[in-house]
């Protein structure tokens, strides 16, 4: 039987619309941690304790510790002991509540739906299974920080949505789809401003950016650009048509707009000398770029400042140096790789009045906005 392409469109559409809505995402926690054991709090509501052959109730205030058993994991709560290659704590309720603090000096984080502990190389393995854009709000807030406009925070969520989508499979080896860490993206368990961060997921309900030719896009972000975003080859290598290089006066006076670092005379000029950039004739070594360089140069020698950035451990590529007695004086503009969307650029435009959907054009060229469950329309066109 052959299958109209507007059939098939349609079959897509809805299978991709009822599966959205439903859709459930793993989150690995604490994946930087050697984590032999840990004890969670059941601060709200109640939950189920589960492993493969026996279940118990857990009331709220119950503590529950988790250890690593060799290959198994164990769980003690109270009287009740469990032992299994698997224990899962699920909430019972839609107010439950899970909470894990590391010491007296850190934050308390909190947790829902449902917690998946393991031991996976000798470590405990705990997955975070949740809906969707409950992940997303709770990104939007660990990578958006507190204290926004509601625009702002909705440009946040469809690109971390985007992001989610489009690298849904990054850790399916490690039994999940995305870690916790900045290197997919932070996430910190629910939101402290739960209000802002889940109406900035549900307002923007499936949205994600799409190229020209319907593809999830590689949604790039920093802090600030200092002024002028990168295209992306000059960090990456690879071109992006969607990620060129804009001006942004909207982050110049913001908190991250410019910074300085002192490094000692001797530790600059033998780091010059380390990759062979030193010059004999030179008075000192200062160095004033006209513009943002891709490069340091010095005679036919030329090192990309990207590596410079990593191995001085300074805030962005775009700086100038002076010496001022036995100092170096590094000052730089902007914060991060400046690739994509500038967070504090995107702050001041959402205080200014304008909306999630022109702060995303202003930084991603010859985009689209679209539902999810729309791109096979697209593909289609």
């Amino acid at each position: 039987m052959r299958v109209s392409k507007l059939s098939f469109i349609a079959i897509v559409f809805f299978l991709s619309h009822n599966l959205f809505g439903q859709e459930k995402v793993r989150i690995g926690l604490f994946a930087n941690k050697e984590l032999q054991e840990l004890e969670f709090l059941i601060d709200q509501g109640s939950a189920v304790l589960q492993s493969d052959t026996k279940s118990v109730i857990l009331s709220q205030g119950t503590k529950i510790t988790f250890k690593n058993n060799g290959a198994m994991v164990s769980a003690h709560a109270d009287t009740i002991h469990f032992n299994s290659k698997k224990i899962s704590l699920q909430a019972a309720n839609i107010e439950t509540v899970f909470q894990i603090q590391f010491s007296a000096k850190t934050r308390k984080l909190k947790y829902g739906e449902q917690l998946e502990f393991r031991v996976v190389n000798n470590k405990l393995e705990i997955v975070n299974i949740m809906p969707l854009d409950t992940y997303i709000a709770g990104v939007v807030e660990a990578e958006g920080g507190p204290n926004h406009e509601l625009e702002y925070y909705k440009s946040q969520a469809v690109i971390s949505r985007t992001y989610l989508l489009s690298q849904f499979y990054k850790h399916i080896d490690d039994g999940y789809n995305l870690c916790d860490q900045t290197h997919c993206q932070a996430f910190n368990g629910l939101p402290k401003h739960e209000h802002i961060m889940t109406n900035a997921a549900e307002q923007t309900k499936s949205l994600v950016i799409v190229d020209e030719n319907a593809n999830l896009i590689t949604s790039a972000f920093h802090s600030n650009c200092g002024g002028r975003t990168n295209s992306s080859e000059y960090v990456w290598t690879r071109a992006l048509p969607y990620c060129r290089e804009t001006v942004d006066t909207f982050c110049i006076k913001m908190p991250n707009s410019n910074w300085e670092k002192r490094i000692p005379v001797n530790d600059w000029k033998n780091y010059l000398a380390k990759k062979r950039l030193s010059s004999s004739d030179s008075a000192n070594y200062a160095y004033f770029p006209g513009e943002k360089e891709v490069y340091y140069r010095e005679g036919e020698t030329r090192v990309p400042v990207i590596d410079m950035r990593k191995d001085l451990k300074l805030k962005s590529t775009y700086f100038s140096a002076y010496q001022e007695g036995e100092e170096m004086v590094l000052v730089g503009q902007g914060f991060g790789h400046g690739v994509g969307l500038c967070q504090e650029g995107a702050i001041r435009q959402a205080q200014l009045g304008v909306n999630f959907e022109d702060i995303i054009h202003f930084y991603y060229y010859n985009v689209k906005i679209i539902p999810y469950q729309y791109i096979a329309f697209f593909k289609f066109e």
